[in-house]
């Protein structure tokens, strides 16, 4: 390893292991994304009697996007849902809304959601409710209901809000409104800058002569 510079993942194993106490936090922190990095995270986090149980709840939030990000909804999902069972957030709870969404499993947290929704309504958590309620809608295809839970949400000022009404718009190949919306947040520090990312592209999908004119180009899966 050198010095100032991470170390490189290593290769998952291609058979099934029986991991010994610890090793599973070692392997958390070594393997790429992937069903066997989730599968040692979940195992890592089951250790009741960790000292270090703050940062690997810390590592497995960080890692629940980063399963996102390699398509391991699953891994995702497993993965928020003990993360929120552990040490419940709004913040941890819109997060796990948000991957359970994408593995296909947001109608068994939707009575979850509903009774947390009720308990934070007209406080400091409403709008991350709000936009947990709109992950829902989107999940069980009712973009209505979604836009207005959003809406809600974007009047209390939350930046992820913007952000998901502002992938919507642009799905829907509105990109006039897509690029306002973006471009009021994209000095927002905590929108982590997609903001920026999103104006950009409803700019090129504006462009005269664009290809991506119309609804941007993507995979067929809907905005969630």
């Amino acid at each position: 390893i050198q010095e100032g510079r991470e170390p490189a993942a290593v290769d998952p194993p291609r058979v099934a292991l029986a991991w010994i106490p610890s090793e599973t936090w070692f392997a958390a922190r070594a393997l790429p994304p992937g069903s066997t990095r989730s599968e040692a995270m979940l195992l890592a986090l089951d250790e009741e009697l960790a000292a270090d149980r703050a940062a690997r709840i810390s590592t497995a939030e960080v890692q629940v996007r980063e399963e996102l990000a390699a398509a391991d909804a699953a891994g995702a999902a497993a993965l928020a849902a003990r993360i929120d069972a552990l040490e419940p957030t709004p913040a941890r709870f819109e997060l796990c809304a948000w991957s359970m969404a994408q593995a296909g499993r947001a109608a068994e947290y939707e009575p979850a959601w509903r009774a947390r929704a009720a308990a934070a309504r007209e406080g400091p958590d409403e709008a991350r409710s709000h936009l947990v309620g709109a992950r829902i809608a989107l999940a069980r295809g009712d973009e209505l209901a979604a836009r207005a839970a959003l809406g809600a949400a974007l009047a209390l000022a939350d930046p992820d809000a913007a952000i998901l009404t502002a992938r919507l718009l642009l799905a829907s190949g509105e990109h006039r409104r897509a690029r306002i919306l973006a471009r009021a947040w994209v000095e927002d520090e905590t929108a982590r800058g997609v903001p920026g990312a999103l104006w950009a592209l409803a700019c090129l999908a504006e462009t005269p002569g664009s290809a991506s004119r119309g609804t941007p180009p993507g995979s067929g899966a809907p905005v969630r």
